[in-house]
């Protein structure tokens, strides 16, 4: 027979657990959408870049290089 309390535990568990995905699956549904588009964001945002750097557009360089550093911060609070 197992303990009382390591039974407790299982049931918080599989508590957390069933939240997990139900009422909270929405939720982290969301977040990972979030993070992927600023993900794709960024990656667009480099092509951007390096087509500014080898037109020698510098000044949209450096625009779209606060751009992707912003974004870049933005996701790492999402995470």
């Amino acid at each position: 027979c197992f303990p009382r309390s390591s039974l407790i535990s299982v049931a918080f568990a599989f508590s957390s657990d069933k939240r997990a995905l139900t009422t909270s699956f929405g939720s982290i549904c969301l977040g990972s959408l979030v993070v992927a588009v600023l993900k794709a964001t960024v990656v667009m945002l480099r092509g951007l870049r390096d087509q500014a750097n080898k037109s020698g557009h510098d000044a949209a360089a450096m625009i779209i290089c606060c751009t992707e550093w912003l974004i870049r911060i933005i996701e790492g609070w999402m995470k």
